[in-house]
């Protein structure tokens, strides 16, 4: 059910919201097939809907801040039908992210806001996506988002060449950091691809 609301609101959404955030799409023939974990920065409220419409045969899982979920029941219902799911530790989330990705099922995707906060600044990445990474053995997908309605020069989400990652048994902290570091510079040099 969570998937067909999500696909029926992505399709539904798709033409007026590419229209009025005039979304140009670059890099797109660079996502692998199968499973893969988007790792993008983090500048608008938008951000998630921006990827959604993209990739509107996906349904894509994301971790948000709780404060969104400050709503009526029904509210919540829906967004977590959209794939929001709340952070509170950081640790249950994780693993049920991991639990989904061994999953493996087809057309389900992780996006992961590596910011951790909407920053319209390059700041460092928080290690959550190269932990699961490392946990799973999934390919990282570096993506970068510009959120702008048309009056203000339109909107823009660059894919990058996926990051191939090998499973490990174990984690280590210089491991995790070095790959977080790597996917933050592949995100943010795609900022300066020619538009």
């Amino acid at each position: 059910m969570s998937m067909f609301l999500q696909r029926f609101v992505d399709f539904t959404a798709h033409i007026p919201l590419r229209l009025s955030y005039f979304l140009r799409i670059q890099g797109k023939k660079n996502l692998p097939e199968g499973n893969y974990i988007l790792v993008a920065n983090h500048g608008s409220l938008m951000d998630p809907v921006l990827m959604h419409i993209t990739l509107p045969s996906k349904y894509i899982s994301f971790l948000t801040s709780p404060k969104l979920f400050d709503c009526p029941r029904f509210c919540q219902a829906f967004l977590r039908k959209m794939g929001a799911i709340p952070v509170t530790d950081g640790v249950r989330e994780l693993v049920e992210l991991k639990k989904q990705a061994e999953e493996r099922r087809p057309h389900r995707l992780i996006c992961m806001f590596s910011q951790g906060t909407i920053s319209n600044e390059p700041t460092d990445f928080k290690p959550g996506a190269a932990i699961l990474a490392l946990q799973t053995g999934l390919p990282m997908v570096p993506v970068y988002l510009h959120c702008a309605p048309f009056f203000r020069g339109g909107s823009r989400i660059c894919f990058g060449k996926p990051l191939p990652v090998e499973k490990q048994p174990g984690l280590d902290k210089k491991t995790v950091m070095a790959l977080t570091r790597e996917i933050q510079e592949r995100v943010y040099a795609l900022e300066k691809k020619k538009r």
